[in-house]
């Protein structure tokens, strides 16, 4: 770590000392006499043990939680293995008592008539009452008796099937989010506040989170936790990141535009058309080398390498309604969600999802009144949405079933996951962004 020198240098320790420094640090490059290089070594001892520290407990809090999670699955198998097990067992011995009753019932049924004969005979014994005619028959009876119980002694061969069970896929297992335990304090990496304007425009780079705040757009370093800021005086529907070019895209009222992240510098896209020309409600979402605008009831697709339109629907949704959202997930599926043109906290919305390339419905389900409903892609082909202005988050799974319904308490503007899996919430008062760990 050190060595001498003999040129002079006073001792650069934090503490004021006049002496000389005759030993370097090799980490910081600052020198120190020979009592405080040892206290500057004190405290290198000190920060690194902290390091360690922090190293123990975060592994404490990972292993801890895996454990709890990974023994309400082996519980739930263990639980499935015993239950199964006795109904295999249950459905053997109905199974055993079947092929019994099978081979005893032609048994039962030559007692039953040797019984009858049986009768017959000591009560015309008693009665002294039998003729040659009685006595034939009876002996013809008996003889048919004793022919039944040799064929009766005859092997009997039972043939019996089972169904087979597939159980290579008896489970279906799958990392869940649950959105209670996502959202939980626990959960929360950091929270950073924000101006309250333009609460929808929110998107993430590999590096930066990027969102609207009155006549500027800011950029969110994800790394060293700084915000940098540009002027921004076009009026924007929605912001999206585009990892083809390596720029984001920003859709407005004066056109589409895309922006470096590097160089905070926009280009305007002249073959696209403005936002908000067919409806209230405009969105835009990038995926591979295409992006996909959304204006009130108007789809349309565009190739980003050479900017020219893909394919349009026009009113693809009823008359009296609009897309009021629009997101890709990791597959190429398209969630978009769905309301009437005509505000109304009553009026029914819902959310689709829909095949990429030809904007069929694959599956939809109704998201009671949810206002201005915001879709979100996650993991696993599940979907989040939630209300502007509301309180109300759902988690719906590729099916579109609502697996989950929170109340997060605060009135929520938009969320973003990013490619690493952080959950990015913006809310209102107090106006902020927050980051969950998926």
């Amino acid at each position: 770590m050190a060595s001498s020198s003999s040129s002079r240098c006073d001792c650069q320790s934090k503490k004021s000392c006049k002496k000389a420094g005759i030993l370097s640090c090799d980490g910081c490059n600052n020198r120190f006499c020979q009592d405080h290089i040892v206290e500057h070594r004190q405290e290198l001892e000190t920060d690194f043990q902290r390091v360690l520290s922090d190293r123990d407990s975060l592994y404490h809090q990972i292993y801890s939680k895996m454990s709890v999670i990974d023994s309400q699955a082996f519980d739930y198998i263990s639980k499935w293995e015993n239950e199964t097990i006795e109904t295999i067992k249950t459905i053997a011995d109905q199974a055993r008592r079947y092929v019994q009753d099978l081979l005893d019932e032609k048994r039962h049924k030559i007692i039953k008539r040797y019984e009858q004969l049986s009768m017959e005979l000591r009560q015309r014994k008693e009665k002294d009452d039998f003729f040659e005619q009685d006595i034939k028959r009876l002996s013809e009876k008996l003889e048919q008796v004793k022919l039944d119980c040799q064929v009766k002694d005859l092997p009997n061969t039972v043939n019996i099937k089972a169904r087979n069970v597939d159980f290579d896929n008896v489970f279906h297992t799958r990392l869940e989010i649950a959105l209670q335990r996502i959202l939980n304090e626990n959960n929360l990496l950091k929270t950073i506040n924000i101006n309250n304007s333009y609460g929808k425009v929110l998107a993430a780079s590999e590096n930066f989170v990027s969102y609207r705040e009155n006549d500027q757009l800011c950029f969110f370093n994800k790394t060293n936790f700084h915000t940098t800021t540009m002027l921004w005086k076009y009026i924007t529907s929605d912001i999206c990141w585009c990892s083809t070019i390596k720029q984001f895209f920003i859709w407005t009222y004066e056109g589409g535009f895309t922006l470096s992240e590097s160089l905070r510098k926009e280009k305007k896209i002249n073959q696209l058309p403005a936002a908000g020309l067919f409806g209230a409600h405009s969105s835009c979402i990038c995926y591979n080398n295409i992006v996909l605008l959304c204006d009130g009831p108007s789809i349309e697709l565009w190739d980003i390498s050479s900017w020219t339109s893909i394919k349009r629907w026009e009113n693809n949704v009823e008359r009296s309604e609009e897309i009021l959202s629009v997101r890709i997930n990791e597959k190429g599926i398209v969630g978009m969600t769905i309301g009437p043109i005509n505000f109304g906290d009553n009026l029914s919305r819902r959310f689709e999802l829909r095949d990429l390339l030809t904007m069929n419905i694959m599956e939809s389900v109704e998201i009671d009144t949810l206002r201005h409903p915001c879709a979100v892609a996650m993991p696993n082909d599940e979907w989040l949405i939630l209300g502007y202005d509301k309180t109300t988050i759902l988690l719906i799974d590729k099916n579109c079933n609502i697996e989950e319904k929170i109340d997060y308490q605060v009135a929520l503007k938009s969320a973003f996951v990013t490619n690493t899996n952080i959950l990015i919430i913006r809310i209102k008062e107090p106006y902020q962004l927050r980051f969950y760990q998926l």
